[in-house]
């Protein structure tokens, strides 16, 4: 168990992002303390709004977390959510799902290539 003081010193949390984690649910006053697994979700949940996501689209996808994995107790600790094309996705087995549909993703191609046609295989006895 960790005190609230611990959790902001060993997560070495701003004012701003300890009344996010807040907003989001993840840090809450009491009095026997924080246990691990809050401690690795607040830290998952810091992770992502450093990098870039918002505390909505961090809220959207662990409602859709939970939707898609019910029996977890702590999605941010126990599920992979990272951002992807500013998106948080649920990100398991090389495989990212969008938390709020449950659907993959889809990879997204640079710019600059075009989509392959696809060529059709002749028989090795067919002529031209």
């Amino acid at each position: 168990m960790f005190s609230l003081r611990e959790l902001t010193r060993l997560l070495r949390l701003s004012p701003k992002r300890r009344s996010q984690l807040r907003r989001l649910g993840l840090l809450r006053e009491d009095p026997r303390g924080v246990r691990f697994r809050e401690l690795v979700s607040a830290r998952a949940a810091v992770q992502l709004l450093e990098s870039g996501a918002s505390v909505r689209q961090v809220r959207a996808a662990l409602d859709g977390a939970r939707r898609l994995a019910p029996h977890v107790q702590t999605p941010l600790a126990e599920l992979r959510l990272v951002l992807h094309d500013r998106r948080v996705v649920v990100e398991q087995d090389r495989l990212r799902l969008d938390p709020g549909t449950a659907r993959p993703c889809s990879t997204s191609r640079p710019a600059t290539s075009r989509p392959r046609r696809a060529r059709r295989c002749r028989p090795a006895w067919c002529a031209r």
